[in-house]
């Protein structure tokens, strides 16, 4: 009577111990090693972009902000808050607001990292009082320098300006009512369809 005893025992003691083990978490080894096909980055660029790529103001055409994109595989939303010198103006800072939507491929070619994509860019210049919207059918792009989450990249491209108008809305600017100025800066953009640009981007991913 004392073995059974002593069985049922060490039986029962085994049958707990199973049932408040830990769960082991399988692995996919076919995904293993795989990058996520979804995730964020966010960081800093440094941008020009004019008819010209010179332009009329050197310094004013330069913009410089904060940039944040969420990426599933290939299509990109992003958006970025860019500043730019302007010294003729009171407030000597211009903000321009921009956000846009890309498709792109990536292939690899003597050692680096290449991209080609198109996209659809909008831009809010309050301080203009207008908004532009961009069709963008050629921009490239090189990782210049990746490690441990942080990128360099650099994009070149031309965008087209297909349409913009007027910030009416009073919610969106208290100040962008119907002006000779506003009307002037935005007929110069429109006149001037076509520009190129260039941008660098320090980028961290967050996956």
């Amino acid at each position: 009577m004392d073995k059974v005893t002593l069985v049922i025992g060490l039986v029962l003691t085994s049958t707990s111990s199973l049932a408040w083990a830990d769960e082991v978490e399988q692995i996919d080894l076919e995904r293993w090693g795989e990058a996520p096909s979804e995730w964020w980055s966010l960081g800093v660029a440094i941008e020009r972009g004019d008819d010209n790529l010179v332009g009329h103001d050197l310094l004013g055409d330069q913009l410089a902000g904060v940039i944040g994109t969420f990426r599933n595989s290939d299509i990109g939303l992003g958006a970025r808050l860019m500043m730019s010198p302007k010294f003729d103006r009171a407030s000597l800072l211009e903000l321009r607001l921009l956000g846009g939507l890309d498709a792109r491929v990536y292939f690899d070619l003597f050692g680096t990292e290449w991209s080609y994509g198109l996209g659809i860019l909008a831009e809010a210049r309050v301080r203009d009082h207008f908004w532009l919207a961009y069709l963008s059918p050629i921009e490239f792009g090189a990782t210049v320098f990746e490690h441990d989450g942080l990128s360099v990249r650099l994009y070149g491209g031309i965008r087209h300006l297909f349409t913009g108008a007027l910030i009416r809305a009073f919610l969106v600017d208290p100040n962008g009512f119907d002006s000779e100025n506003a009307r002037d800066a935005l007929a110069f953009e429109r006149n001037t369809p076509w520009e190129g640009f260039l941008r660098i981007s320090f980028e961290r991913r967050l996956d």
